[in-house]
Order: C-alpha cells, then sequence, then structure tokens
C-alpha cells in the first residue's frame, strides 16, 4: 500500500490516533516524572524519620546509662547524706549551734565569716560516654575565730560541734 492510496478519511484516522498516541504518551510521561517527585519526598521522609528515631534512641540510652549510674551510686548518696556531707544548708541552724556552743561552754564570743556559696561542677568518669546534665555542688567557705581561755575550750567547741552534727542526721547520735 502507497501514500497515495491514502485516502482523506484515512488521513483523518491517522492523525487522531497519532495524537491520542501523543496524549497517551505525555500522560504517561507526567505520571512518571509525578511518581518520581513522590518518590524522592518519600525517601526525604524516610531519611527525616530515621534521623529522628535515631536521635530517639540515642537520648533513651543516655536516660538508660544515667539511670545505671544513679542506680550504682544512690547507696553511696544516701551515706553521704546521712552523714550530713550533702543536704540542704541550713545556715540560720549553723548560726544557732554555735551560739548554743557559746552559752553551754560559757566560752567568750565566737565570730565567724560565711562566704558567699560557691558552685562547683562535678567531673564524670572517664568511662563515661555520654555525660548528661553536669552534677553541681553547692558549698560555702566557713572561717570561725575564737578567742580560747584555755585549750579545753577547743575540745568543748569540737565535741559540741560534732554533737549537733551527729544528732542532726537521721537517726540521731547512737
Amino acid at each position: 500500500m502507497n501514500f497515495s492510496e491514502f485516502g482523506r478519511e484515512d488521513y483523518w484516522n491517522l492523525k487522531w490516533r497519532l495524537l491520542f498516541l501523543l496524549g497517551s504518551i505525555a500522560i504517561i510521561t507526567g505520571i512518571f516524572f509525578g511518581m518520581r517527585y513522590i518518590d524522592q519526598e518519600a525517601l526525604l521522609s524516610l531519611r527525616s524519620s530515621r534521623s529522628a528515631f535515631d536521635n530517639a534512641q540515642q537520648a533513651l540510652d543516655k536516660i538508660e546509662e544515667e539511670e545505671a549510674t544513679i542506680i550504682e551510686y544512690i547507696g553511696r548518696y544516701d551515706e553521704l547524706k546521712a552523714a550530713n556531707v550533702v543536704g540542704e544548708e541550713d545556715r540560720l541552724e549553723f548560726l544557732e549551734n554555735f551560739a548554743r556552743i557559746r552559752t553551754d561552754n560559757n566560752m567568750f564570743p565566737i565570730q565567724y565569716r560565711i562566704d558567699t556559696q560557691d558552685t562547683t561542677k562535678l567531673p564524670y568518669p572517664d568511662n563515661v560516654r555520654n555525660p548528661g546534665r553536669p552534677v553541681l555542688l553547692h558549698h560555702s567557705g566557713v572561717e570561725v575565730s575564737m578567742p580560747l581561755l584555755h585549750e579545753d575550750d577547743l575540745s568543748n567547741c569540737t565535741f559540741a560541734w560534732l554533737s549537733f552534727t551527729l544528732d542532726a542526721a537521721p537517726g540521731g547520735n547512737q
């Protein structure tokens, strides 16, 4: 069959079929690039989700490590707290105890100076991978000055102070 044998109607049929073919190719191309865009967005979303999951897993691991550290050292902390080495600072009670010691032992006035409260960051051991929040130790320096009539004043004051400190500990002076 020759092109010259095609009639006008054959060209119209061929034209519509070519237009349908080109339209189909255009639609398929649009679907292809649309799916490619959706796939890239899904991949970005997957990467973001994995990153968020990894961050959450690291935070959970850190919490578990801190919990293990707390469990490991809670007994020692309780011992230090019971011995009044750590705990809340009661400056008024501190001053009242000195006044009581002076009165009970009939001593000359006791002079003292309490420095402002300082903070020291407790270093973590080297084997701790990701330390959490820093442990801050608050402390105040105290300077005590007292005129002594004889050496018994010093020992009486020391024993009285130890007595107050032990009595303040949980369980009292046993």
